[in-house]
């Protein structure tokens, strides 16, 4: 979570929404600074500071298909497996998370709300701002953030959803992060 405070802004960064581009861009431009509620930055808390009540909440979201592999991708990298979560493979890891999310659908450990849909994850946050990953140049602007220059969007071609997407997987996204695709006006396969 960063707080901006030229623009009177709270940045929720759900994991794999492109909030490390957001992250930069408003600390460059904007002075933003990470929260830290400890003696560590808590980037993904959930938890607003009681002296930014009255900032505008914003949270990037990013297309539930290729999130989910770019979590996969991202816990294979660092060999994370939190609760038993399978790294074996995109089939077993996402119907392991599947389970774990129905198992604990409010948690506030963020081993476990990290493999939430969006809709939960920000499910207790009063957005005032969404910011799309796929779009994020334009809903930028319509902050009236300029002079951007993030990277959101480029992948490494071989860590591709679209390399490995089957009638099964598609399946199993649909059934983990189902309120998005209606929530954030993302399009089933």
């Amino acid at each position: 979570m960063m707080r901006v405070d030229k623009l009177k802004l709270i940045y929720v960064d759900p994991p794999k929404t492109g909030s490390q581009s957001i992250d930069t861009l408003f600390e460059h431009y904007y002075g933003g600074t990470h929260i830290k509620f400890t003696r560590r930055t808590d980037k993904h808390s959930k938890k607003i500071p009681s002296d930014c009540e009255d900032y505008n909440i914003a949270a990037t979201v990013r297309n539930p298909y290729t999130r989910a592999y770019s979590l996969y991708n991202m816990d294979v990298n660092k060999n994370i497996s939190h609760f038993g979560v399978s790294l074996d493979s995109f089939k077993n890891y996402i119907s392991d998370v599947i389970d774990l999310c129905k198992q604990k659908p409010n948690s506030n450990n963020l081993r476990v709300y990290r493999y939430y849909n969006l809709t939960n994850y920000l499910r207790e946050f009063n957005l005032k701002v969404l910011i799309k990953m796929e779009d994020i140049h334009i809903h930028l602007k319509e902050m009236k953030v300029y002079n951007i220059h993030a990277n959101a969007g480029t992948y490494p071609t071989d860590k591709s959803w679209h390399n490995v997407q089957t009638p099964e997987l598609i399946d199993l996204i649909n059934t983990w992060a189902a309120p998005d695709f209606e929530n954030y006006g993302y399009i089933k396969l």
